[in-house]
């Protein structure tokens, strides 16, 4: 059993945050506490702790400390510390080697998380596809059936993140439900004509990530260009990286780089043709920010050296049982580009609740609009609060998780006298306002307590004010 105890934070202006942050940091005077284990009413003595900062590798450049923060820049921090709780006497024992994070802004965002009810399903459905969408039911997906195969690409991926090992399929011959109703996730399929060709739509929802699924491709790729005989198309150069582990990688070679893209959009106008996009057709409407023209996004910039994704056709679908077949390897025409949603700012990843509910995927776009696209979502970023959001020092902060960690540490799932906290990180984590789909997504420090290789407690620390947003206890 997992036990969690939630700070949720009223939200209040950007400016009167920047005057209590003059004022001092760890108020909690606007602060609900929501729990389900009764009494509360704990204190923490505090003992004095160090921090010894490795400027050795710093660089000067006067960017990296724009926030005038020792968390930011480059080179190391290492904090030693440790407390003891009054009513377990429970020590904790911190010892942490962090790597600043080289920012250069830290904005604050609004959010709106993604669930069965902000999912306006029956209006994307007319926003796309008109009087001519049809449900799909009945039939099963399946290449034979001349279905979309991106889409079948889409639905299976979908089905090995909920985990459904009771639809069982052929790898060289799939055959996909689709429709679905479980208790734990849903999935839609409609098909309609989109920019005048013939599409396939999933919407889907899984109620355990609080993540939406919504792909949407032509069944012929290349009836989007003008070229029905164009049976295949993908990314170039797509990397997709998740807390610094590249998950996926398709490089390019020199012969296919050569090759002309058709498409004469520039990287802000493509990024904007999405933004619209979503605003319009999906009914997201969204900040810039979360999209990239290139696998790394940063906010208002692309990183040095970044390679753009571009959109390439081939004249057939590569058969794992043909692998030599010339035209399912060589590039007919490029035309196009891959924009990308992104689940990290300026550097600085968002929270995930799992490995698999964190936002991923992009949208397939040419002149004359977006042809196909494939999320995985559960949020959107709304509206900018402040573009350079000001922080507390680590001092402050140290100070502020002292007093604010709750020396309630429930004996039947810690049962351990020194709590050892190792790991620290820098992460973007929504914070909840009076409407639970609604808040503000914040930069927190995220800690984390182990006992040797295991996880058993996680806490999220506010880096504006020094409240705790969450304390959860892990399963053992």
């Amino acid at each position: 059993m997992r036990r969690k105890k939630i700070y949720t934070r009223k939200l209040v202006p950007v400016w009167a945050i920047c005057s209590m942050l003059l004022l001092g940091g760890c108020s909690s005077d606007d602060l609900d506490l929501i729990t389900d284990y009764g009494n509360n009413d704990v204190t923490v003595a505090l003992a004095e702790g160090t921090v010894q900062v490795d400027d050795s590798s710093m660089d000067g450049d006067s960017d990296s400390a724009i926030l005038g923060h020792d968390l930011f820049g480059s080179g190391k921090i290492e904090w030693k510390d440790n407390f003891i709780t009054d009513d377990r006497s429970v020590k904790v024992d911190i010892d942490v080697d962090f790597n600043r994070v080289d920012v250069k802004k830290l904005p604050v965002y609004e959010y709106t998380a993604l669930n069965s009810s902000t999912i306006r399903e029956e209006e994307i459905v007319k926003n796309l596809f008109g009087d001519t969408a049809e449900k799909r039911m009945e039939e099963k997906l399946s290449l034979e059936r001349e279905d979309s195969y991106k889409l079948i690409q889409s639905l299976s991926g979908f089905l090995n993140i909920v985990n459904e090992r009771e639809i069982a399929t052929d790898f060289f011959n799939p055959e996909l439900p689709c429709w679905i109703e479980k208790d734990r996730y849903y999935i839609h399929t409609y098909e309609g004509i989109y920019r005048n060709v013939s599409c396939q739509l999933i919407i889907g929802y899984n109620y355990d990530t609080g993540t939406a699924y919504i792909s949407m491709y032509p069944k012929n790729p290349g009836s989007m260009i003008g070229h029905p005989e164009y049976e295949n198309v993908e990314v170039s150069n797509l990397k997709q990286e998740f807390q610094g582990m590249t998950m996926m990688e398709k490089p390019e070679n020199d012969s296919k780089k050569a090759m002309e893209n058709q498409c004469r959009m520039s990287k802000e106008e493509r990024i904007e043709t999405v933004q619209a996009f979503m605003k319009d057709m999906l009914i997201m409407d969204t900040n810039k920010d979360m999209l990239s023209a290139s696998d790394v996004g940063y906010i208002g910039e692309e990183t040095a050296g970044a390679e753009q994704n571009e959109l390439e056709f081939y004249e057939k679908r590569f058969d794992i049982t043909n692998p030599d077949d010339p035209k399912a390897l060589e590039v007919t025409e490029k035309n196009g580009y891959y924009i990308s949603i992104l689940n990290s700012f300026g550097g600085i990843n968002s929270y995930a609740e799992a490995w698999n509910s964190y936002n991923q995927g992009g949208f397939y776009v040419n002149d004359d609009g977006v042809m196909g696209f494939n999320l995985i979502i559960n949020e959107c970023l709304g509206e900018k609060l402040n573009d350079n959001t000001p922080v507390l020092g680590f001092e402050d902060l140290k100070e502020c998780f002292q007093k604010e960690l709750s020396a309630d540490i429930y004996e039947d799932i810690v049962k351990r006298d020194v709590v050892y906290i190792k790991d620290m990180e820098i992460l973007y984590r929504r914070c909840p306002g009076e409407n639970a789909n609604q808040g503000t997504m914040v930069p927190v420090l995220h800690m984390s307590a182990v006992e040797g290789a295991i996880n058993i407690l996680d806490v999220y620390m506010s880096m504006i004010d020094g409240t705790i947003i969450e304390i959860r206890y892990c399963d053992n």
